[in-house]
């Protein structure tokens, strides 16, 4: 017998679910009447667009952050209060005569004056400095949010070094020569030595937050950009559409979200239609907005409405999606420390060698012993650091998974549990918990079931092949029927395969329909799948199909 083949194809801009345009995250005031509507369009009309990075939401908050901690604190109103008395007497050390030849180990007061502000306060002063260039590159560079967080970040290790920088080059053009005629000459080598260590490792320093900063940028916009820009979106939208007094941010379970929902709903549409159209949504937000809105939800962009089946679903998926990030930050934050100690690790043996090399500590014989120590360490731990740059390169590039995103690895379906530097945690579907290293992971394929657009299912069953052709089309022209009658869970566009399985007298049919949510909740896709086998074994009964599961 020949194959039957039936297929309804999908329409364009449904099939991945994508939005069609880009997310922005606006201001949007309730809007009661077709005259302020037309007044919003020409504001945003006039508004400039921004090109910022995808990082925007992710490094805004980390500047926040990062603006906390410099409260202030006894130690700095003390250092402000020296400062201002040595500003006050640097005058008078310079202009009255009985002070201005006054000297201490033939240097002159005035001299002093200056090192001794500089030293005590000048962590003070150049902070200043530093702020005032912050907020011109703010103003200047407002666009470029990450190039902000790195200034952000490297402010103190920048304050440090100009601090060592200034006090080095104070010591070597003001006191260095002068010093040589009251001071020992070994005692003045050491501080000469001391100040040059200072200077060579707050540069190192530097470097390392640097490295630091940039990690932590890179894992946080890698990891939440899109989803939080995304997220803050969709609260603005349930904001505007949700009764008053209702937040998403007030809700705690999951229980209270799906009440928010039953109540956003009933708040846009009172009547007894299953549908919320674009008409209802204007009354909440101009035109632009609830289209955006109706393509978040799936809708291709000629639709005009929505079930609100799939409203109620779309909100309690935000709360879920809030709470996911809550645990995606908290883990990183914790990443980031540990590697933040790592490297302090590593600047502290840095600068150990570079002290030992400075006052001559490690001689030419110790060095051949040091180089034979380090090709053992090579031996003994080159592996372990090769696992350890994996591992990073995997968390820092690649990281294919967030916290509580559903995973394929291997063919079993995981949940991500713990994300660490070097292994990650994850739960199965019986609670079961797996670990994989991290190095192990970077050589996998990893599918991630959250990250994927509307993912398809199917059900397969075989029929008699003597069955009637007419008893056939029946079968497949109500399973077509069923499907895209429920469009709140399947999109209308189902696929229907019937071929022939060899010499063998049964037909295998197959029916594929595309969910309007992905995989990443387990037990809703569960209950769509036996659904859509409880009514075709209902239509296979009704019209006396003989089906083999």
């Amino acid at each position: 017998m020949e194959n039957i083949v039936i297929e309804v194809h999908q329409p364009a801009g449904l099939e991945t679910g994508q939005l069609t345009e880009p997310l922005e995250i606006v201001e949007i005031e309730e809007i009661e009447s077709e005259a302020h509507f037309e007044k919003e369009e020409q504001e945003e009309g006039q508004k400039i667009e921004e090109n910022e990075d995808q990082d925007t939401r992710i490094i805004d908050s980390l500047i926040e952050e990062e603006l906390k901690q410099g409260k202030v604190k006894k130690l700095v109103i003390a250092q402000w209060l020296l400062c201002l008395v040595l500003v006050l007497s640097l005058p008078f050390s310079i202009w009255l005569p009985k002070w201005n030849k006054l000297s201490f180990s033939y240097v002159v007061i005035w001299k002093w004056n200056v090192f001794l502000l500089f030293l005590l306060s000048g962590k003070i002063i150049f902070r200043c400095m530093l702020r005032l260039v912050i907020l011109f590159m703010e103003w200047k560079f407002s666009k470029y949010k990450r190039l902000l967080y790195y200034i952000h970040g490297t402010r103190s290790a920048v304050e440090s070094c100009l601090w060592v920088v200034s006090m080095f080059a104070l010591w070597n053009f003001i006191f260095s020569q002068k010093l040589k005629r009251s001071v020992r000459l070994e005692t003045l080598f050491y501080i000469n030595k001391v100040s040059s260590f200072l200077l060579v490792s707050s540069v190192v320093w530097i470097v390392k937050t640097i490295v630091l900063t940039y990690l932590a940028v890179r894992y946080n916009s890698h990891i939440l950009s899109l989803r939080i820009r995304e997220m803050e979106f969709s609260e603005r939208m349930i904001h505007q559409i949700a009764p008053k007094g209702n937040s998403l941010k007030k809700i705690r379970n999951e229980k209270g979200a799906k009440n928010l929902a039953i109540k956003t709903v009933q708040n846009l549409s009172n009547n007894s239609s299953r549908y919320i159209y674009v008409e209802d949504l204007m009354g909440f937000m101009n035109i632009n907005n609830a289209r955006k809105l109706l393509n978040l939800l799936g809708c291709a962009s000629e639709c005009q409405k929505v079930h609100k089946l799939v409203l109620e679903n779309w909100v309690v998926n935000i709360f879920k999606e809030r709470k996911a990030i809550e645990l995606t930050r908290s883990n990183s934050k914790s990443i980031v420390k540990k590697i933040n100690w790592i490297l302090i690790f590593v600047y502290f043996i840095i600068t150990l060698i570079i002290f030992s090399f400075m006052f001559e500590i490690i001689t030419s014989q110790d060095l051949v012993f040091l180089f034979w120590i380090v090709i053992l360490a090579g031996f003994t731990f080159g592996n372990t650091c090769k696992i350890a740059f994996e591992a990073v390169i995997h968390l820092f590039v690649m990281h294919p998974f967030n916290i509580d995103d559903r995973c394929e690895i291997d063919g079993v379906e995981l949940v991500v549990n713990k994300i660490n530097i070097f292994s990650t945690i994850f739960l199965r579907n019986d609670n079961q918990n797996v670990i994989y290293p991290n190095v192990v992971l970077w050589t996998k394929s990893v599918s991630n079931f959250r990250l994927s657009p509307p993912m398809k299912d199917k059900i397969e069953f075989d029929i008699f092949i003597l069955t009637p052709e007419e008893q056939i089309s029946a079968m497949k022209q109500k399973i077509l029927s069923f499907i895209q009658s429920r469009e709140e869970l399947w999109f209308p566009t189902p696929r229907i395969f019937i071929t022939s399985i060899g010499e063998t007298s049964r037909l295998h049919a197959e029916v594929r329909a595309t969910h309007r949510i992905n995989m990443q909740d387990l037990d809703e896709r569960l209950e769509r799948k036996n659904l859509l086998y409880k009514e075709v074994a209902n239509i296979v009964r009704e019209l006396g199909i003989l089906v083999h599961w």
